[in-house]
């Protein structure tokens, strides 16, 4: 499982991520995924917002489904269909 874990976020309004396709080896670079913003008064991981998006491969069109989660301190992100040996590029704005 692909995965990237960002801690002591703070809050960003969005990011890109970058990753090499495992169906034909093109480098993808994501839209721009945007970022809720966080219950920032609250400290307990459950109230931690749950959002996914799919990025596509612009050179073969498969899909990658993320499932990202975003809570005061930290942000993450994972796929099922990347090696966890793969580096996730992750870049805030």
């Amino acid at each position: 499982m692909g995965y990237f874990f960002q801690n002591g976020f703070g809050h960003q309004n969005s990011m890109t991520l970058s990753y090499t396709c495992i169906n034909c080896g093109n480098n993808i670079t994501s839209n721009e995924i945007e970022i809720p913003s966080p219950n920032m008064s609250s400290s307990k991981e459950s109230d931690a917002i749950n959002f996914e998006d799919v990025i596509v491969c612009d050179k073969c069109d498969m899909e990658y489904n993320w499932n990202f989660t975003v809570s005061p301190m930290n942000v993450s992100g994972s796929n099922e269909d990347i090696s966890e040996d793969e580096e996730v590029s992750v870049e805030y704005s």
